[in-house]
């Protein structure tokens, strides 16, 4: 398995989602009980007991999945970013040129690790289709992409290190 990238900031909401994950399964279980003190195991007599059964199995291989996924990253030291090429952790302005014509658009993104992406507040991951594109870029630095919307041409117009606290919001124009 190829080993992913994350941050800081990855590594916290991974070991939230695992604490609220083992929390899950303690609900569940604790439910299991009850449902087997009032009717039994059994699938005829207890409908109920059996879906928890399979709930806590899914949330048991959840739990699996988050742990393997902390144990498997490497974590992004911050510190190494340079602000002279597109890298995790620097926020990169960028024009993005359609092929088809459409007008081109600026946009602002701060790189993050694998499963950082939320765009509400400005952020992308390293591995996804335009974040992927736009690694090791420099201030401006233009090449043709491939994503999902289709081709486009990428310019890379600023990098800087995001400030603490400033939001990295997606900007069009």
């Amino acid at each position: 398995m190829k080993k992913q990238i994350i941050t800081k900031r990855g590594i916290k909401r991974l070991e939230e989602k695992i604490i609220f994950q083992e929390a899950e399964i303690a609900r569940i279980r604790k439910e299991k009980e009850i449902a087997y003190e009032v009717s039994g195991d059994g699938w005829h007599d207890n409908p109920g007991f059996n879906n928890l059964m399979q709930a806590e199995e899914q949330a048991v291989r959840e739990l699996q999945k988050l742990q393997f996924t902390l144990a498997h990253s490497i974590v992004w030291d911050e510190e190494n970013a340079d602000a002279e090429k597109v890298q995790i952790s620097t926020v990169v302005r960028f024009q993005m040129i359609p092929a088809n014509g459409r007008p081109a658009r600026v946009m602002c993104y701060e790189i993050g690790g694998a499963g950082d992406t939320d765009l509400s507040a400005g952020i992308i991951s390293y591995d996804s289709p335009i974040g992927s594109a736009l690694l090791n870029m420099s201030p401006g630095e233009e090449k043709s992409i491939t994503i999902p919307a289709g081709k486009s041409t990428v310019r890379i117009l600023g990098i800087s290190m995001p400030d603490a606290g400033d939001e990295h919001t997606k900007k069009v124009s």
